[in-house]
């Protein structure tokens, strides 16, 4: 009797542990933006004991916060998310979920949702979060170009630390046929990108004060942003001396 009433339990627990399971979810946030977190743990019958988040990068794995059934919390490894971290969810249903203020770049990883229950253990689902970067976009020139017959470059369009890289494009209207873009791009140990654009020409009177757009498309960007800008191209002074005759 005894040992059909331990094998009842035991296929209780066990069809109550087939049937447990946490949800969650992959995140992406802009940067400066606010995030939430959310798992829950479904089909629980047994006694809750405890949820953890952990934290993980490409370089390391640690503990982030401790969250216990009266709801208390207790915050563990900071990592840079110190007083950016609070806990939103509610263990008396099930709900384990947290929330970061004003992201930031270094925010981005893998958290890891963890329900520690008794007696059947623990179950766990990771939450990816993705950061995005805006970039920050200026239209220039280092060299004023000035009137002549070779092509130079006429404007730079920079659109630097952005995640992922933005698409830069110029819009030349009447102008097309007369110029040329080249663009390069520069990856940053933080994983950001800055693109320059450049607009080659040959400098002319009739493209100075000429307007010209830059086009910029970045997953960060709610909509396509275009910086306008005028050609500013110089007159090429010659000096003549003139030596009076004595």
């Amino acid at each position: 009797m005894l040992r059909k009433l331990c094998c009842v339990i035991l296929l209780m627990i066990q069809r109550d542990t087939e049937s447990t399971h946490v949800i969650g979810g992959r995140r992406t946030v802009v940067q400066g933006e606010d995030v939430d977190l959310s798992c829950r743990l479904i089909e629980r019958t047994q006694e809750l004991k405890q949820i953890t988040f952990l934290k993980s990068t490409q370089d390391e794995k640690h503990n982030l916060m401790h969250i216990y059934p009266n709801g208390v919390t207790d915050f563990v490894a900071p990592n840079g998310l110190k007083g950016r971290v609070q806990f939103i969810g509610n263990p008396s249903e099930n709900l384990g979920s947290i929330r970061i203020t004003s992201v930031r770049l270094l925010d981005e990883g893998t958290f890891t949702c963890i329900f520690n229950v008794f007696p059947s253990g623990t179950y766990t689902t990771e939450i990816p979060l993705t950061v995005l970067v805006p970039p920050v976009v200026n239209v220039t020139v280092d060299v004023t170009p000035v009137i002549g017959e070779n092509e130079v470059v006429l404007a730079t369009c920079v659109a630097a630390g952005a995640k992922p890289q933005a698409d830069v494009k110029w819009k030349t209207g009447t102008l097309d046929s007369l110029l040329r873009t080249v663009t390069n791009s520069t990856q940053h140990a933080n994983g950001t990108t800055t693109v320059l654009s450049h607009l080659l020409g040959v400098p002319t009177r009739a493209a100075n004060q000429q307007q010209v757009q830059c086009v910029v498309n970045q997953s960060a960007l709610a909509t396509e942003r275009s910086y306008n800008y005028n050609l500013d191209i110089h007159c090429k002074y010659i000096l003549h001396y003139y030596f009076p005759t004595l």
